[in-house]
């Protein structure tokens, strides 16, 4: 009876642990894929303010953020739209989320073995 309880706990412990891994790579991965999203959301809000600050082909997160902000900060009357600012703040809140999700330690199951 003993071992079967002991065989028991192993199991316990053992899909605990898989199932703290497989939540934080599901975790990873979703955020990973909504910071995709808005970066192409990005692109497609921010291509008017892209062709007035003629950065040409520059995507997220290959110079368009920093060619448009440049450009604003050379022309102070240059505005950037409404939806090119929420695109941008959206892309920042998931990419930050990402980063904590990515910096949490994943939870691991207690082994003490206690009788």
């Amino acid at each position: 009876m003993n071992s079967v309880r002991k065989t028991s706990r192993i199991v316990g412990v053992a899909v605990a642990l898989v199932l703290s891994v497989c939540a934080a790579s599901w975790a990873q991965a979703s955020t990973s894929g909504a910071v995709s999203g808005d970066k192409s959301a990005v692109n497609t809000a921010c291509s008017s303010e892209a062709a007035t600050a003629s950065c040409g082909t520059e995507t997220v997160g290959h110079g368009l953020i920093k060619c448009i902000h440049a450009y604003k900060k050379a022309n102070p009357s240059f505005q950037i739209s409404t939806g090119c600012k929420t695109a941008m703040k959206q892309l920042r809140a998931d990419h930050r989320s990402q980063k904590t999700a990515e910096s949490q330690p994943t939870a691991t199951p207690s082994t003490s073995t206690s009788k």
